[in-house]
């Protein structure tokens, strides 16, 4: 089997086992992050490949047992395309099948598409579609992408399990590879899923001051539990006696005369000409335009989540716009500029230069 030529994203399974299976994607190019799931059963994982690799093996399955695989590309241009497909592991006494498409011909099927969904820039350009192969409809791959357990472990357990099952949410969410990104780093630091770089605590409190703090303060507090702060201990007090108090005497007070006031006369004031006014023009504070702060209120209503609107609003309320949230920082629109759409965070990185400045 061949991946498909005409720049869709498709899968192949160039190798399997009674217990392995690789999957291999389609090259996308300029790929933000990758993100690989695959069906366990009563419950999923996913790996986040560098975006550089197009390869995953899946190790620790059961003999004879149909998978479930789902692929998402998150490309830098804001389109992300998802591709699924389906594979059965080698019962225990047949040899490995190599080059298993990713569904036998005889194997009942139900219509699929490759999907590709679209976060929204300023541009607005529609969103690609592509076809690809068919997935049983008997092995569906669930709304939620939940991160990856140990092998043959239960679904998320202990004092943090409805925590995790939140965050596991948040990254299906479409907000684009940067939000997927952040929420998969927390997921990691509170001991769920694989990646290189966990979210550190005082990281969540920065996530928490920039984004929507109802979502981020439960994780602020369950890292603070699993890294309490270290506390120096007190050295005992030491028992240094206190030395008794010496009765010096007191001088007795000397009455020295007060000298007289002296009659200094007062000098007649001076007519100092006051020179003419000069013709310096006075600057002219900066006037925020009306059109960008109709621009803003616009980006508030669109349908991107929490804490989409709440960053408009605080840049609303940087501009001098009555927003109820607190006003954002030059950098922090600096930074949203080269974390989402920059033509439209440029205007508003422009218009409070001038207002420093002005």
């Amino acid at each position: 089997p061949q991946l498909p030529t005409d720049g869709s994203l498709g899968m192949i399974f160039p190798k399997i086992s009674k217990d392995h299976i690789t999957v291999k994607w389609s090259d996308m190019g300029k790929v933000l992050l990758y993100f690989v799931e695959i069906s366990r059963g009563n419950y999923y994982e996913f790996v986040t490949p560098n975006a550089g690799t197009t390869s995953h093996d899946f190790g620790g399955l059961q003999a004879g047992t149909t998978y479930t695989f789902r692929i998402t590309a998150y490309q830098q241009d804001g389109v992300n395309l998802v591709a699924t497909g389906s594979a059965q592991t080698s019962p225990k006494t047949q040899q490995a099948q190599q080059d298993q498409q990713i569904l036998p011909s005889d194997t009942p099927t139900a219509t699929a598409t490759n999907t590709a969904t679209y976060t929204p820039t300023a541009t607005n350009s529609p969103s690609p579609t592509a076809t690809n192969t068919p997935v049983p409809t008997d092995t569906p791959i669930p709304p939620t992408d939940t991160p990856i357990p140990p092998t043959n472990t239960p679904a998320p357990s202990g004092p943090y399990a409805s925590l995790i099952s939140t965050l596991i949410g948040y990254t299906q969410e479409n907000h684009g590879a940067a939000h997927v990104e952040r929420w998969t780093r927390a997921l990691a630091a509170l001991g769920w899923g694989s990646h290189a770089n966990p979210m550190k605590l005082q990281e969540a409190k920065t996530m928490r001051d920039q984004f929507s703090a109802s979502r981020w303060q439960p994780v602020v507090d369950a890292l603070t539990q699993l890294n309490p702060p270290t506390s120096t201990p007190v050295p005992p007090p030491t028992n240094t006696p206190i030395p008794p108090p010496t009765n010096t005497p007191v001088p007795p007070p000397t009455n020295t005369p007060v000298p007289p006031p002296t009659n200094t006369p007062v000098p007649p004031p001076t007519n100092t000409p006051v020179p003419p006014p000069t013709d310096t023009p006075v600057p002219q504070s900066y006037t925020v335009p009306q059109s960008l702060i109709d621009t803003l209120i616009g980006y508030t209503k669109e349908s991107h989540g929490d804490a989409h609107v709440k960053r408009w609003k605080r840049a609303l309320a940087a501009l001098g716009h009555d927003s109820g949230e607190s006003a954002m920082t030059l950098d922090e629109a600096k930074d949203m500029a080269d974390q989402y759409t920059a033509s439209r965070w440029q205007p508003v990185i422009d218009a409070l230069e001038k207002l420093a400045g002005g």
